[in-house]
């Protein structure tokens, strides 16, 4: 089993996060629900949801029902809340991965305080966040 270190530098490197720093930017400081789309070459996905309060979790098609079910494993949290709703758009991702492309962040909601994730906080950390937003961000909301 891996430890909470070794999974956050796995997120890391898989979502294309810039470090530590920028995965803490993505998933803390009441930042908002939202996920973010990885997808392979093989045209498989997964998908990196945060409840935006330190939470989050990641899923991935099933180790034991494939492609007809997921697999969900917290990131370096104890809980992470998630609604239906939202649920139902992160199966979405999985049953039309070609609406989506890798890297996209679809938000839904808005942060809660100025140094979120979308901040204006003038910092390399968030001039990358500011740039995946204007590039790859959808607002469900």
């Amino acid at each position: 089993m891996k430890g909470d270190n070794e999974r956050r530098l796995k997120v890391i490197e898989d979502f294309n996060f810039n470090d530590l720093d920028h995965l803490f930017k993505f998933t803390e400081y009441l930042s908002g629900a939202k996920f973010r789309v990885k997808k392979y070459d093989d045209g498989t996905v997964k998908v990196l949801y945060t409840d935006g309060d330190s939470g989050a979790m990641e899923f991935g098609y099933s180790e034991i029902y494939d492609m007809d079910g997921y697999q969900m494993e917290l990131i370096a949290c104890r809980w992470c809340d998630i609604t239906p709703e939202y649920i139902q758009q992160i199966n979405r991702v999985f049953t039309k991965p070609d609406d989506y492309y890798d890297g996209e962040v679809i938000v839904f909601e808005e942060p809660c305080i100025t140094v979120a994730w979308d901040s204006d906080e003038r910092n390399e950390r968030i001039i990358n966040a500011k740039k995946d937003r204007e590039n790859n961000v959808h607002c469900v909301v």
